[in-house]
């Protein structure tokens, strides 16, 4: 089963290129509108978090989002099919640790 990224706050730092190359060969978004569209959405989710410790933990699950994320799922977010909530990471990818260490490097 898959996990839902924003409902575990599961996510880890890693490189967003295969990402970018993707959704641009596809005439998609570019990288940095990837970016925004998560990291608007992700500060949502952190309101009522101090601002500095937000901000740290959104660029952290941006980033985890960025490599981890399901491709399909993730064009269908920023395409506007799916809500952010319902972006699942990749079969097998393990998110668990990646959203405790944005956790806790945000504290």
């Amino acid at each position: 089963m898959r996990k839902n990224f924003l409902g575990t706050r599961t996510l880890a730092v890693g490189g967003v290129a295969v990402l970018a190359l993707t959704l641009s060969a596809c005439g998609g978004p570019s990288e940095s509108d990837v970016r925004d569209a998560l990291k608007k959405d992700i500060g949502k989710v952190m309101k009522g978090v101090p601002q500095a410790k937000q901000d740290k933990m959104t660029d952290c699950l941006t980033d985890v989002m960025m490599e981890d994320a399901d491709q399909d799922d993730l064009q269908k977010y920023v395409d506007g099919e799916i809500k952010i909530d319902d972006v699942k990471a990749e079969d097998g990818k393990d998110t668990d640790d990646s959203s405790k260490k944005c956790a806790k490097e945000a504290m």
